[in-house]
């Protein structure tokens, strides 16, 4: 279900929480609704929150890209050209491990992460409440 007016929102979770039986939701908070998007569909985009997935030299800059040095700068414009359309915060990821042909196969992180100027944390649980929370806060502060 998709609805892009806030009254429509909120017709359809009360619509949902009725069928359920459950009470109705607070509707003064309407979720956004979540675009999944590729860089290059990004372009000229803002978001609140960002999420850059699958920073691995296979996949960014790539096996097809590696031969060509322009090639690779142009997927280090399009990372940070994805960086930037977050105002609040962006959370990249990359898998050690991912399941390819069959099997497990063993992965390397992108070259660009060492560019970032920040180390990645390892974590198998999501963002802690705590970050989260300052993120709310540092969204809540620019008005969003």
């Amino acid at each position: 279900m998709t609805a892009d007016k806030d009254d429509d929102r909120r017709r359809v979770l009360t619509g949902i929480a009725t069928r359920l039986g459950e009470p109705e939701p607070n509707t003064t908070l309407v979720p956004d609704r979540v675009q999944v998007l590729t860089m290059h569909g990004a372009k000229g985009l803002a978001a609140q929150v960002v999420f850059i997935p699958g920073l691995e030299e296979a996949i960014l800059p790539g096996e097809k890209r590696r031969p060509y040095p322009g090639l690779v700068l142009e997927a280090a414009r399009m990372l940070f050209v994805s960086i930037t359309r977050a105002r609040v915060a962006c959370a990249l990821s990359y898998a050690t491990t991912r399941f390819v042909h069959g099997q497990h196969t063993n992965t390397a992180p992108s070259q660009f992460t060492t560019a970032l100027g920040s180390t990645f944390t390892w974590r198998e649980d999501g963002i802690p409440p705590e970050t989260a929370a300052s993120l709310v806060a540092a969204a809540r502060q620019m008005g969003l």
